[in-house]
């Protein structure tokens, strides 16, 4: 499986399953009208493909860009769901990132998403 049909994959099943702040459970998205989704299209995500050989590749998007613009090649692939992110970890990220310039707001939104479910 490669890092966009994974990332494609995870979209489709938290269209299904949602976090209900009422009751701090995960619930099916048509049963309650205050679900909000810790994963969903700007989630950040790390795509690696072929980690330790010469032809390595790391991509920072976010889940709904991974899903329809990144192809990193032959297999073997991982993608990575961050947390909440360290800014030293911030920085590493922005290197390989997909548009480095909006990573900061990303990461914003995504630690005050986690903030909010803890």
């Amino acid at each position: 499986m490669t890092t966009s049909q994974a990332a494609s994959q995870i979209l489709e099943s938290a269209k299904e399953l949602q976090y209900d702040d009422s009751t701090n459970r995960l619930t099916r998205n048509h049963l309650s009208p205050l679900c909000f989704s810790v994963i969903n299209d700007k989630t950040i995500c790390i795509g690696a493909a072929r980690i330790g050989w010469s032809d390595e590749k790391f991509v920072t998007t976010t889940l709904r860009r991974m899903a329809d613009e990144v192809d990193l090649g032959r297999p073997l692939h991982s993608l990575v769901i961050v947390g909440q992110l360290h800014p030293l970890e911030i920085d590493y990220l922005k290197i390989h990132a997909l548009d480095p310039s909006s990573l900061d707001q990303l990461v914003l939104e995504n630690n005050q998403c986690l903030n909010s479910k803890s």
